[in-house]
């Protein structure tokens, strides 16, 4: 789910995870250089040719010529650059979450009901169904490299604790039912909206003409599951 960090210390550790993974140079024999103009498009054209080549092969189907061949560039240039195929996927990844952090990690509020669901969850579905190749990628990716999965167990984490936080103040204000454990709630809510992306933008390959009625439909299950009411605010 989108929303904003569980606290200050796990959201800083995400962003310089992302940030060391995006950090790029190139290596000449046991030394790393920054990059030049001309190095640094090498390495961009690297990178988008990895991008087209992971998201039409998939992640396992892959390999390093795949990319070298697809930016025009030998296997030896690659190697400056990047260590391996997982190398050059932890930097999309790194690139996605930073790009996505303003929006991704911004404080959430539930004070005004349904309609405060709707921007929390429509902002989310609609930037999954944008990126559901690269949704279905990260999604391969996580089952065979274990930095890229802890990597997305914290961000998930944030996400909940998110969540979480906004429905204890939204019970504090009267307006989401008390008696709910928000916790739990936050887990399965966003375990709501992440599996319904998931199954509807890549399984099926809903694409974005199902946006519209995802959202309605999980809009609606929040606010029943949460009880929500409006409540004026002073």
């Amino acid at each position: 789910m989108a929303g904003g960090p569980g606290t200050d210390d796990d959201l800083a550790a995400v962003l310089r995870r992302a940030a060391e993974a995006t950090s790029g140079g190139r290596r000449e024999g046991d030394d790393v250089v920054p990059l030049g103009p001309k190095a640094a498009k090498t390495r961009s054209s690297l990178l988008a040719a990895a991008y087209q080549q992971l998201v039409e092969r998939g992640y396992s189907a892959t390999a390093v010529e795949h990319v070298h061949e697809a930016a025009g560039v030998s296997l030896g240039t690659f190697y400056q650059y990047f260590r391996d195929k997982a190398d050059v996927m932890r930097t999309l990844v790194g690139e996605a979450i930073t790009a996505s952090a303003p929006t991704m990690f911004r404080p959430l509020d539930l004070m005004d009901g349904h309609d405060s669901v709707r921007n929390v969850i429509e902002g989310f579905v609609r930037s999954y169904a944008a990126t559901a190749p690269f949704q279905r990628l990260w999604e391969e990716a996580t089952h065979v490299d274990d930095d890229l999965a802890a990597l997305r167990r914290d961000v998930s984490r944030l996400l909940d604790a998110a969540v979480r936080d906004a429905i204890i103040d939204a019970q504090k204000a009267g307006v989401v039912d008390p008696n709910l454990d928000a916790e739990r709630s936050s887990r399965a809510l966003s375990a709501m909206v992440d599996r319904t992306c998931y199954v509807t933008f890549v399984v099926e390959d809903g694409g974005v003409d199902a946006t519209d009625e995802v959202i309605e439909t999980l809009v609606r299950l929040w606010v029943n599951a949460l009880q929500m009411r409006r409540k004026s605010r002073a």
